[in-house]
């Protein structure tokens, strides 16, 4: 039963979000204007791209205004999805340290963003560091910090970071826009 099915479930792997996706993505991040640096970041299943915006001291107050244009669209098996904006440490794909609980209870930071378009639709998080997420990806609000990034608008995304008198255990933050496949 299995065998006359498998064909199927391969060409639509492939045909839907596979391969061609991914291919779709790289070309559509050769289009992109703005700020940061892009770089694609697809698997055999799913196309995506991440934009890695300047890094700073994170005992230091930071604050930046980025411009972003014709950002890649990315989809998975159920359709469209969004990329999150995420605060990310300066040990990302190293030692991958995440702060206890305990830790991360004490940090009196946090980080916000306003992304804008050209037709005036906003959004806009202020978050503490304490009580956001802090994933293998960087630090993030579930949901909140989604980004609905459509890839023919103009965006400016303002970002600003404040330590706080107990500052992350960090020598380093950077923001970044991540859509990067995952399994």
């Amino acid at each position: 039963m299995v065998k006359p099915i498998l064909p199927f479930v391969v060409a639509l792997a492939l045909g839907a979000c596979g391969l061609p996706d991914a291919a779709r993505v790289r070309l559509q991040a050769q289009r992109y204007e703005g700020d940061g640096v892009i770089q694609t970041c697809s698997n055999t299943l799913m196309g995506g791209y991440h934009i890695d915006f300047a890094r700073f001291d994170a005992s230091h107050p930071f604050s930046a205004v980025y411009h972003l244009a014709y950002t890649p669209r990315i989809r998975d098996a159920a359709g469209p999805r969004d990329p999150y904006l995420y605060l990310r440490p300066d040990f990302y794909l190293h030692d991958q340290y995440i702060p206890s609980d305990e830790v991360k209870a004490r940090l009196t930071g946090q980080f916000e963003f306003t992304l804008r378009d050209a037709q005036g639709q906003v959004r806009h998080l202020k978050a503490p560091i304490a009580t956001s997420i802090w994933g293998s990806a960087g630090v993030y609000q579930l949901y909140k910090s989604e980004l609905p990034l459509q890839p023919d608008r103009r965006y400016e995304l303002r970002v600003s970071y404040s330590p706080g008198a107990v500052p992350p255990p960090v020598k380093e933050f950077y923001f970044v826009v991540d859509g990067c496949a995952f399994y």
